[in-house]
């Protein structure tokens, strides 16, 4: 889980937030560590060298208790923000445009939403994880992202913003997410994401 300077500003303290990887045991597998904030931003994987084929999901074990709803969302941050409100949510590592299609066989049988970042490689993200989803999944929903979010805001910029988003607004938006093949805008931005550089291929 993500640890250090999750609750204070981030840029701001000196320790890296953590953001820890398990596997269906709860072995830790890796963690992906970030401090600062903006152009200062530093990333990195601990440990080195990890290949694709032993990435995971997000938050596995929490996935594997229980059958409710998933919300696949770009960012641990936010998943972390999600799960704090008692909504199981999941991400894949290193963000937008890296979901593997075996990441589906962990979702399989279960209602997942999507919630991508409001810009245009988030959409691409959230749809490349719908097409990967179609037909392992129970039902896919898709959270449009509401007119009040600026540019690439995600589910914690609702959160925190003190005038129309909150917690009842992120829970609503969850509530009322739609079937993704009703969002017209996702097909316009053009060719099946399943042959696109942004989802990584079976090994």
């Amino acid at each position: 889980d993500a640890q250090d300077c999750l609750g204070e500003g981030v840029g701001e303290c000196d320790v890296p937030v953590r953001h820890e990887y398990r596997d269906e045991s709860g072995q830790l597998i890796f963690t992906v560590l970030r401090r600062g904030t903006g152009s200062g931003k530093r990333i990195w994987v601990e440990p080195k060298g990890i290949k694709p084929d032993e990435r995971t999901l997000y938050r596995l074990p929490d996935l594997l208790q229980g059958d409710d709803p998933v919300v696949v969302v770009e960012g641990e941050s936010c998943a972390d923000a999600l799960c704090q409100l008692g909504v199981t949510a999941t991400t894949s590592p290193h963000g937008a445009g890296h979901w593997h299609h075996r990441y589906a066989e962990l979702l399989s049988d279960r209602g997942v939403v999507i919630w991508p970042d409001k810009d245009e490689s988030g959409l691409r993200y959230g749809r490349a994880i719908y097409h990967s989803l179609k037909g392992v999944a129970s039902s896919i929903r898709w959270v449009e992202p509401p007119d009040f979010l600026s540019e690439s805001g995600d589910v914690v910029d609702v959160l925190e913003d003190d005038t129309k988003g909150g917690r009842d607004t992120v829970l609503d938006l969850i509530d009322t997410a739609v079937n993704p093949s009703d969002v017209s805008h996702l097909e316009a931005l053009g060719a099946d994401p399943l042959g696109e550089s942004l989802v990584e291929t079976p090994n």
